[in-house]
């Protein structure tokens, strides 16, 4: 399991999906650690899913958590990467999210946090233990 000060991953009832909740003042270094765990998960899996909460994210924290490093990472991964959904994000990053679907080798749908279930249907996933996240 991956945990951060802002970022704690959930379990999923699926091996080869990958759940996570970031928050507020996520760092750089944070999202290069994540990116080397999913790049881990990459040599178990040959394809994943991804589900991300963004919990009280802003797009200041989305700049503020920006590294060549993981983005490059996260850019090699898309070949490997099934469905990919996001719940809460801001209002431009969501459609970013919405407009690349169209242009990336991978289904991507963000989600309102209300509709936390859909993305978890989105992922075809359930949490393992706990109530759905939102």
């Amino acid at each position: 399991m991956f945990n951060t000060a802002h970022i704690q991953q959930i379990p999923a009832d699926r091996a080869a999906t990958y759940v996570l909740r970031i928050g507020h003042g996520v760092t750089s270094e944070e999202m290069v650690d994540l990116a080397v765990y999913l790049d881990l998960a990459l040599d178990r899996h040959d394809k994943i899913d991804m589900l991300l909460f963004l919990h009280d994210f802003t797009l200041w924290d989305a700049v503020q958590s920006l590294s060549l490093r993981a983005m490059a990472t996260q850019a090699q991964s898309l070949a490997h990467v099934n469905r990919y959904a996001v719940v809460g994000a801001p209002a431009l990053a969501a459609l970013m999210i919405e407009v690349f679907d169209t242009v990336i080798p991978v289904e991507a749908r963000s989600f309102d946090a209300k509709d936390a279930d859909a993305a978890w249907t989105f992922i075809n996933a359930r949490p393992l233990g706990q109530p759905v996240p939102g």
